[in-house]
């Protein structure tokens, strides 16, 4: 109604007395994807459906797979290692898949590869692990309980990434092998770049510690300190890779801040569900199996 109605807009403030001009920051010239440009709206739609497609195929398939360790009796430990592994295996997976889709600008990629990471990771590493577990086995101690299983989790994702990060395989391999064998000044300065790192995953990686502690505070008090031990941790290997190994990557936007705002959202509403789904349930026995009033 305000472009419209221009009787309402001071006359200084009119382009050539007729136009009222919308003027925005642009985007920064290394944030567009300039092969990308060309693409319709339907191509985009189209790759987007099928990448999401044959990523809910693998993130089905790995439920199944964890499903069945679980049915086969095998420990926490073991299948905290199959949910780690399977998360592995869909976060290379969703890089691949991203590199099909058709995205304008660099911050829409990053959006699409965040959604699709954190989406991945709630169900395979919290939802599933409390789908599998019998309802009298949530507060176990033994090896198969609900207990061990969020520790063993925890534990994984306080070493894995930030391990990983700062140990840096791809970037130290290029500097010590084959910087040293390069041809010529040009090609021994490329292997110095540093790694490439992507903004989605640093939001992943948080928002996805968060939700494991909101979704089980209730039966598993001690996760917001493990979570806060995870945070710093994670805070710190990020600072240090990235003021001595990353590369400078093209600036994303304001995108991602956005929709994490939207999972934070999410990860608040089911902390309010599922605590009060968990409290009704104490102490976990089956003993009234039928609501008597």
């Amino acid at each position: 109604f305000f472009y419209k109605n221009l009787s309402s807009v001071p006359q200084q403030c009119v382009f050539r007395g007729e136009h009222l001009l919308n003027v925005r920051e642009p985007r920064e010239p290394d944030s567009l994807r300039w092969l990308d440009y060309q693409d319709t709206k339907m191509r985009r739609v189209k790759l987007l459906l099928i990448t999401t497609f044959i990523h809910l195929v693998v993130v089905l398939a790995g439920c199944i797979i964890v499903f069945y360790l679980k049915h086969d009796g095998f420990s926490s430990t073991t299948i905290a290692l199959a949910i780690t592994m399977s998360n592995t295996f869909s976060y290379y997976l969703i890089y691949f898949l991203i590199g099909f889709e058709s995205h304008a600008t660099e911050g829409s990629k990053q959006t699409s590869l965040y959604v699709r990471l954190t989406a991945s990771l709630w169900l395979q590493t919290t939802i599933l692990t409390a789908i599998i577990t019998p309802w009298s086995d949530r507060l176990n101690d033994g090896s198969t309980g609900l207990l061990q299983s969020i520790y063993a989790i925890f534990v994984f994702e306080i070493i894995r990434g930030p391990v990983m990060q700062v140990v840096d395989i791809p970037g130290n391999f290029n500097r010590h092998f084959f910087a040293p064998r390069a041809p010529d000044q040009r090609r021994m300065n490329l292997c110095f770049q540093g790694t490439k790192y992507s903004l989605a995953d640093r939001y992943k990686s948080m928002t996805n510690i968060l939700f494991l502690t909101f979704y089980y505070s209730s039966i598993f008090p001690g996760g917001f300190l493990l979570s806060a031990l995870a945070l710093a941790i994670h805070y710190w290997a990020d600072k240090f890779c990235i003021l001595r190994s990353w590369t400078q990557i093209p600036s994303p936007g304001a995108n991602i801040a956005k929709f994490s705002g939207y999972f934070l959202m999410a990860a608040i509403l089911f902390f309010v569900v599922v605590s009060t789904y968990m409290f009704a349930g104490f102490p976990f026995d089956n003993a009234c199996r039928k609501c008597t009033f």
